[in-house]
């Protein structure tokens, strides 16, 4: 049994408060500054990976434009190019990918 708190209530853990707290402590949508690099770096065109997908070629495009996407669409978009890491995908960008 797990005794370690992790929040102000016994035997309530931080996931469950996480699920209490209102949208905007609560981030869903997040950039994907690197996104570009790892699809040019994987030889795809933006058509290529949102066919890939299962999105079309703007939801890609808007990401690498500076949008927003929810964290599981940038995970899926993610496993479509190839072996990088999420984390530089989403967070860093960079051309390193």
């Amino acid at each position: 049994m797990n005794t370690r708190r992790t929040s102000g209530y016994p035997g309530e853990s931080s996931r469950a408060l996480a699920r209490k707290a209102t949208p905007e402590l609560r981030p869903t949508h997040y950039p994907a500054p690197g996104l570009r690099a790892a699809r040019e770096a994987a030889g795809l065109t933006v058509e290529e990976l949102g066919e890939r997908c299962g999105y079309g070629a703007g939801v890609v495009a808007a990401l690498e434009a500076g949008g927003t996407a929810h964290s599981q669409t940038i995970s899926r978009i993610a496993a479509n190019t190839g072996p990088h890491d999420l984390r530089r995908i989403r967070d860093e960008g960079g051309s390193d990918v």
